[in-house]
């Protein structure tokens, strides 16, 4: 164990179980600190001070008391990435906030892309390999181009042949190979069942409530009819529909 000033620890979204930090959970840390709480030790790699466990309580030193901080540190050797992002996502999975929905199969994914079986894995979340290896089959899709890195917490390595989560408005594509845009698409769409989505938007429109006034809505809307009138030309998509 050491003291150490925060702002000297390095916050590698690689090794991050997340796909991103919960700011809400920060702001309750830091009301934490301020009414005289004592949080436990961070850990991080002893050798390149990389934090391993203890990302939203950093942030609130941070913001409560500033960079220059010293802290607790729980100091560890490790051999590699891997173990560091083994040890990582089993204290995320045992205390805090738990991973669940989008973070918990992009956790997977990244687990998958440093080389743990599904075993492996589903000791990490203590959950059974046989939940791991649905959820791999069901709301995983495979990149067939490169995945552009401009994300800051990124749900999968940025190569041909990367993994992404796919959100439940797409349940779908679970299992199926996607395009670089659909990928791209998928990070802006809700977590909610795609007829919903289409059920509310139809809502608006039938019953008068598009804002008229926003021109950027009535030009996400040209947009719609565009795709849809493109979408329902398909001659595929008419013999389905005959079928039906």
């Amino acid at each position: 164990m050491i003291q150490l000033q925060v702002n000297r620890l390095v916050k590698d979204s690689s090794i991050y179980p997340r796909t991103q930090l919960n700011l809400a959970h920060v702001s309750e840390l830091a009301e934490k600190l301020r009414a005289g709480a004592v949080l436990p030790p961070v850990i991080a790699n002893r050798q390149t001070l990389q934090l391993v466990d203890g990302f939203h309580r950093v942030e609130a030193y941070i913001s409560v008391f500033g960079g220059d901080y010293l802290i607790q540190v729980d100091d560890r050797e490790y051999a590699s990435e891997r173990d560091m992002y083994s040890d990582a996502l089993s204290l995320n999975t045992r205390h805090g906030l738990g991973i669940v929905g989008a973070e918990l199969i992009s956790a997977i994914i990244k687990a998958q892309n440093f080389g743990f079986t599904n075993l492996e894995i589903s000791r990490c979340l203590s959950i059974t390999q046989t939940r791991v290896e649905t959820l791999i089959r069901t709301r995983v899709a495979t990149i067939s181009q490169v995945q552009p890195a401009h994300v800051q917490f990124a749900p999968a390595r940025t190569q041909t042949g990367a993994l992404q989560a796919v959100k439940r408005s797409v349940s779908h594509l679970g299992g199926r190979t996607i395009t670089q845009n659909q990928a791209n698409a998928m990070v802006k769409l809700p977590g909610i069942s795609q007829r919903l989505l289409f059920e509310q938007v139809r809502l608006i429109v039938e019953n008068n409530m598009v804002n008229s006034e926003n021109a950027s809505i009535i030009s996400e809307l040209r947009k719609l009819k565009s795709a849809l009138d493109e979408y329902f030309a398909n001659s595929q998509l008419q013999d389905q529909l005959q079928v039906v």
